[in-house]
């Protein structure tokens, strides 16, 4: 059986939502994967904390913001 990685997330100012499948931070952006395969990114003042926050807090997947490099 397959385990899947949890899904993250990610709530933008804009109303739009991405399920996120792997994300980082490199350069003051946020790098993402999401669930459907697109690479995108955003800087941080398009995120809606809050909307971003509270689900993914109750479904035990918190969202984690470190400057870092993807492991590919």
């Amino acid at each position: 059986m397959k385990v899947e990685p949890p899904v993250t997330l990610l709530q933008l100012r804009d109303g739009s939502m991405y399920s996120l499948i792997r994300y980082w931070v490199h350069g003051g952006r946020l790098h993402y994967v999401t669930d459907y395969g697109g690479e995108e990114n955003v800087p941080p003042e398009r995120i809606d904390v809050a909307k971003t926050t509270q689900p993914n807090a109750s479904r035990g997947t918190p969202l984690i913001l470190l400057e870092k490099s993807p492991s590919r």
